[in-house]
């Protein structure tokens, strides 16, 4: 697994590790504290802020258009940060290893909101 060390506004500098999902590089931040695996969601990412925004993050982002938002999980940093993610499935590579049908959520909310 390829690691960065990158900067993330309002949080500060975080170890992150490449992953490619459905053939998409996003970098996923390590010991978040938190069990689970999720993406920002580049289309609510891109409406919430402006077009494009997405492609910018030091993170990257999962699109999917023909995503509908499904059942709301609610994520709680020690920060106060919260996040709402929703299920989707997908492959995952890293290396040589891959993953078909694993599940990770989507970020379609974020308290406080994202700086752009």
């Amino acid at each position: 697994m390829n690691t960065g060390y990158n900067f993330i506004p309002r949080y500060g500098y975080v170890l992150t590790g490449g992953l490619s999902v459905d053939n998409q590089q996003v970098w996923a931040q390590i010991d978040t504290g938190s069990s689970a695996l999720f993406f920002t969601w580049a289309e609510w990412y891109d409406g919430l802020t402006y077009p494009g925004a997405s492609s910018l993050l030091p993170t990257g982002a999962y699109a999917c258009p023909s995503c509908t938002v499904g059942p709301i999980t609610d994520l709680k940093f020690e920060d106060g940060t919260e996040v709402h993610i929703f299920p989707h499935s997908g492959t995952l590579h890293s290396g040589s290893m891959s993953i078909d049908g694993i599940t990770f959520g989507l970020v379609n909310f974020q308290d406080p909101p994202p700086m752009c």
